[in-house]
């Protein structure tokens, strides 16, 4: 086979189209309604479930997505009109004419479609890691059905739902009778979640699924779709692979038909919100608080940057406390500044679920937290000069002071040239202990202990040798050790 047939074939099997319901159900008929009920217009952290559903695929670099809607199709392009842009290839296919009940809708979208397509329902929820195993399996020939964690304790649920539930646990057994038969465990705990993967030219004529779909899927079997009938009858053939979508983990998926599994999304997306470059402090502290923030700053729609600023002027404004030298001054200083380091993580959880992550962002946001501690040091040293206690001489304080901060600047300096050598894949397993241990805003626990018992002047002289130190260390890296590439 030459080099281009291979190439073709490659990109055929290639995960990079989705199809999109916002009106029904992927394994049943019921109608979702746009407005007055859990829905696509649904907010959950910052965005509708229709806009975080377009974003990660997006993000996980599908190219095109076909939208089968109804009545409901002004609001959802009035709603992308306003969040993040949606840089992908949309097409709009409207239910009258091409009904999700009518298998031939199928057969058209998979041959409009490129490649492997994954088909998501409206009511669903889910995780970049998803998707991302979902396009590592593009190579496949089965139908991939995603089961995620059985909820049982949804007692509110009406007739309807159960059936609906009682379904997807009929498909979570074949599932299972399948994976037997491939000398897989035969028992997978869950339900079948409404995303599945088709294969390439998986409803195109002449296919195995488009078979199955044309002797058996097209039988009315108690009103269930037409995905719904391809999956049993591909598990009964033995055509079905499963991903299981844990709750916790990195491939999760949920469901949102009431407030609780609203909620339940939330947390999982909270969860997700974790950094290679966390210190105990960060880890323990300032993202239990964070969240009870960020959430104000999505209900007020605050921009990542404007938080950032926000937290930047909480910590200068402590630094000024700093330089008024008393103890009040100081404890409320402190208390400023460990404020400003919870705020200071909330600009990225902001950005992150709201998918507005920038370049500029991420340099600001440095930048913005180097000027604070300078400023915190600064402050310090004018408040202890002035004001240094018995024992401790005020010229000693202010040159710590101006050791201090001329410390943090080359340590910036090394520490942020460190960072593009990791991100460019030049990789020093000193550099990643150094930015993941050393390297946080830990200090700001510290400084708040010290303003307690009194004794910020004698911090201040800790710190400035401290700073010195880690300088020395970081430009001994940044210059004398060869990283290598991954």
């Amino acid at each position: 086979m030459s080099h281009s047939a291979v190439q073709r074939l490659t990109q055929t099997r290639a995960v990079t189209s989705a199809i999109l319901l916002t009106a029904r159900n992927v394994f049943t008929h019921t109608v979702v309604p746009a407005h007055g009920s859990i829905g696509p217009l649904t907010r959950i952290a910052g965005l509708t479930l229709f806009q975080r559903c377009l974003l990660t695929l997006q993000r996980c670099g599908l190219s095109q997505v076909f939208i089968l809607s109804g009545d409901e199709a002004e609001s959802l392009k009035a709603v992308l009109a306003e969040g993040p842009a949606i840089t992908m290839g949309i097409r709009w296919i409207p239910v009258r004419e091409f009904p999700p009940e009518d298998p031939r809708t199928w057969e058209t979208l998979a041959a409009d479609a490129t490649g492997a397509c994954v088909v998501v329902g409206p009511q669903v929820a889910f995780s970049r890691g998803l998707i991302e195993t979902l396009r590592g399996m593009g190579q496949v020939d089965d139908l991939v059905v995603v089961l995620r964690d059985e909820d049982r304790s949804r007692s509110s649920a009406g007739p309807q739902d159960r059936g609906n539930l009682r379904k997807h646990e009929s498909l979570m057994r074949l599932a299972g009778i399948v994976r037997a038969g491939a000398a897989k465990p035969s028992h997978v705990a869950g339900v079948a979640s409404e995303v599945v993967l088709v294969p390439a030219g998986g409803f195109v004529k002449g296919s195995a699924l488009a078979e199955l779909l044309l002797t058996r899927g097209r039988e009315d079997q108690a009103g269930d779709t037409p995905m719904a009938r391809l999956v049993e009858a591909a598990a009964a053939d033995g055509r079905v692979s499963v991903v299981e979508a844990r709750a916790g983990s990195t491939t999760w998926a949920r469901e949102v038909h009431e407030a609780g599994d609203a909620k339940c999304v939330e947390r999982a997306l909270y969860g997700s919100l974790k950094s290679n470059f966390e210190g105990v402090v960060d880890k323990y502290l300032n993202r239990r608080l964070s969240p009870l923030f960020t959430k104000i700053f999505l209900a007020l729609k605050m921009t990542p940057n404007a938080i950032t600023v926000l937290a930047t002027m909480i910590g200068l404004i402590g630094a000024v406390c700093f330089a008024q030298g008393s103890y009040v001054a100081g404890l409320l200083g402190a208390l400023l500044f460990q404020w400003s380091a919870v705020i200071d993580c909330c600009d990225g959880e902001v950005a992150r679920l709201t998918f507005a992550e920038s370049p500029f962002g991420a340099k600001l946001d440095l930048w913005l937290d180097n000027l604070v501690h300078v400023a915190i040091f600064a402050g310090l040293a004018y408040g202890a000069y002035h004001h240094s206690p018995a024992g401790l001489d005020p010229r000693l304080v202010l040159w710590g002071g101006v050791a201090a901060v001329a410390a943090n600047v080359v340590s910036f300096f090394s520490v942020t040239r460190l960072t593009v050598r990791q991100h460019d894949g030049a990789r020093s397993p000193w550099v990643d202990f150094l930015l993941k241990n050393v390297a946080t805003r830990d200090f700001s626990l510290i400084v708040l202990v010290c303003a307690v018992i009194g004794q910020l002047p004698w911090f201040l002289m800790v710190a400035a040798a401290g700073s010195a130190l880690f300088a020395l260390v970081t430009l001994v890296l940044l210059f004398f050790v060869r990283p290598t590439r991954e």
